[in-house]
């Protein structure tokens, strides 16, 4: 593939182990697919007396690696490297995902090597070597240069109904021509050279670019609302762990549980403090009476009660049905208890006071004056 060729002076120069061409699958948020690759297992520096070795291992094709450029055995760190990668990778995770969803190059440094991915229309390029390279714009901007005017001359002939085009759609499965394995190192370069220079002819949108293009921008939308979720889970969680998705999403499911636990606790004390007001009711309705007499008809009334929902009614009621008038009324609240002072006078009749306290304390009972206010 026409690709292929021109990343293949990048490994024949030993600049880099091998490079991967991607393309975006059928549906391309999901994820790529491999489509070539080459490597310097292949350059003659590394792979010697190749005819022999294929005689030797011909019957175990898994041994040959996966660069058809030149066949040659599994005989280099980057064959290995790329007898292990998949046919295709998810775009869900990882450091190609984010490639595809930001559309911008990577150029990553790790113990033992460089990998670099650059996004280009239909796919991504991969490229790989096993030592530190200091991050090379101008290089990232040639090949994201090249690939884009391969694709853009490539959707040219398609408008221009020529059938040389054999899938205008991705530049990764453009038409191929033959390069011999003689074919000089510079004159390749100098047709990517050339190819950088030329002018890129504006061309519009085929149908699957622009649903390819649709879907990625749902992704990545998918992708920040999903992290826009972590970021306020994790502002409302007060123990997080780790800082990684998995930490977050199990810390918040355990602080959940705790507050249910906490929930379920105070539900109890609740009930246990209403069972304790139940049990209490009977001596807050206790009633302490003290009667004086001040005049011949007049008498003082000093009531003491707990404070509970109508029990000044109550003492009213009980007063009123005793034959009794009420001429004044003080009434004062202390830690929970009501002191009711009452000056009352007494129509037609007249009260002992030991009596009428007696009275009193039957009427203002509770169940004696649910059954019969007036029995007093």
């Amino acid at each position: 593939m026409r690709a292929l060729e021109w990343l293949r002076p990048f490994v024949e120069t030993m600049a880099w182990d091998y490079c991967i061409v991607w393309q975006f699958g059928n549906d391309p948020s999901r994820y790529i697919e491999w489509i070539g690759c080459c490597c310097n297992g292949s350059s003659p520096s590394v792979c010697r007396n190749v005819k022999e070795e294929i005689d030797a291992t011909k019957h175990q094709l898994s041994s040959l690696c996966r660069d058809t450029y030149i066949k040659h055995s599994v005989n280099s760190n980057a064959c290995k490297k790329l007898a292990n990668t998949p046919f295709h990778l998810p775009l869900y995770s990882g450091i190609h995902g984010e490639v595809a969803m930001s559309g911008q190059p990577s150029w990553n440094h790790d113990s033992i090597g460089t990998q670099v991915l650059i996004p280009v229309n239909g796919g991504m390029i991969e490229l790989y070597v096993s030592k530190h390279v200091i991050r090379d714009q101008e290089m990232i901007e040639a090949l994201m240069t090249q690939f884009n005017i391969f694709s853009q001359h490539i959707e040219q002939l398609k408008t221009e109904g020529s059938p040389n085009s054999s899938n205008p759609s991705s530049l990764v499965t453009g038409g191929s021509t033959h390069v011999s394995p003689t074919q000089s190192i510079d004159t390749q370069i100098n047709l990517l050279g050339h190819a950088i220079s030329e002018e890129p002819k504006i061309t519009h949108k085929t149908g699957k670019d622009q649903y390819q293009s649709k879907n990625l921008v749902t992704e990545r939308k998918r992708r920040n609302r999903i992290k826009d979720g972590l970021f306020a889970l994790r502002a409302l969680v007060p123990k997080i762990s780790k800082m990684d998705r998995a930490s977050i999403i199990g810390d918040a499911i355990d602080y959940i549980k705790e507050l249910q636990a906490n929930v379920q606790e105070l539900k109890e004390e609740l009930e246990r403090l209403e069972e304790d007001d139940s049990e209490s009711h009977l001596d807050e309705m206790e009633v302490q009476v003290e009667v004086h007499q001040i005049g011949t008809k007049d008498l003082l009334l000093k009531l003491v009660c707990g404070e509970q929902r109508g029990g000044f009614q109550r003492i009213i009621e009980t007063v009123n049905a005793l034959g009794l008038q009420v001429l004044d009324v003080n009434v004062t609240t202390c830690y929970g208890k009501v002191l009711n002072i009452l000056k009352v006078e007494a129509k037609g009749k007249d009260f002992a006071a030991k009596n009428l306290k007696d009275s009193l304390v039957d009427g203002l009972m509770p169940r004696t004056f649910d059954d019969n206010p007036h029995k007093a």
